[in-house]
């Protein structure tokens, strides 16, 4: 566990320019057997300068699912990722500045295997219980989703495959304008997306 905690502050440090932090990590063998879950507790991630009072991302817990041999060998592939409440408010500024561009620029010298712990090979990811503001005071342009639920699974790591997504939300909002052209609408969505990552196409 400390290992794990330890590269989870040390990876956020060197890829985010960000004000992060979070409450704990756990670790079980039982939620996904075979698999190893770890989740992340109670993160916040914060902007900085013009965007130091926006929290752009805060989640009651992030799990993820590893291959269990290789954690135990000190490499981690990561299959699945779960969200469990996250709130997440996404600004542009009225100069075209976003909050979420926070990811630092890669280093030019080639990474040695030992700085690259994280590997994504995803089959599942999920958001429950989400909650949605994207407010674009450029554009003037709003999106607001509440009680987000959905869940998305696919071999991520092929160059074609399907993604097979349910979607459920209580109450979507979006205006742009002054126009509101929804407003509160309760939503379902089942959706298969075909993807070929090779030609670039997307077919629903």
């Amino acid at each position: 566990k400390d290992k794990i905690l330890a590269l989870a502050k040390k990876e956020m440090n060197e890829k985010l320019n960000a004000v992060t932090d979070f409450k704990d990590v756990g670790i079980s063998l039982f939620r996904s057997f075979p698999r190893l879950s770890v989740s992340i507790i109670d993160l916040s991630i914060t902007g900085k300068d013009e965007f130091r009072n926006d929290t752009l991302i805060s989640a009651k817990s992030i799990d993820v699912a590893l291959d269990l041999m290789k954690a135990i060998n000190g490499t981690y592939d990561i299959l699945n990722i779960g969200l469990n409440t996250p709130r997440i408010h996404a600004i542009v500024h009225e100069n075209g500045a976003a909050n979420w561009n926070i990811t630092k620029p890669e280093p030019e010298t080639k990474p040695t295997k030992e700085s690259e712990p994280l590997s994504l090979k995803l089959r599942k990811y999920s958001i429950e219980n989400g909650y949605i503001e994207y407010n674009n005071e450029l554009g003037k342009m709003r999106t607001e989703i509440v009680n987000l639920n959905h869940s998305g699974s696919g071999d991520f790591t092929s160059d074609a495959f399907t993604l097979t997504t349910e979607t459920t939300a209580d109450a979507i909002t979006f205006v742009n304008g002054n126009i509101a052209y929804l407003n509160k609408v309760a939503t379902k969505i089942d959706l298969d997306l075909g993807i070929d990552n090779k030609a670039h196409k997307y077919t629903f």
